[in-house]
């Protein structure tokens, strides 16, 4: 798996909305359920997160 797609929906304060996709490069072959986790780390339960962070 040479590269991991991130999809996802960013909303600001103003509920103005932006769908966005960015493509990471994965050389040591990272699993998608490992990518998963690491996502879902950084999120909150809502699996909202800080795209700033």
């Amino acid at each position: 798996m040479p590269n991991i797609r991130f999809s996802f929906l960013y909303r600001d304060a103003a509920n103005y909305k932006t769908f966005s996709d960015l493509v990471f490069a994965n050389p040591e072959e990272i699993t998608l359920d490992t990518v998963r986790a690491i996502i879902r780390s950084g999120c909150n339960v809502d699996l909202c997160f800080d795209p700033g962070k």
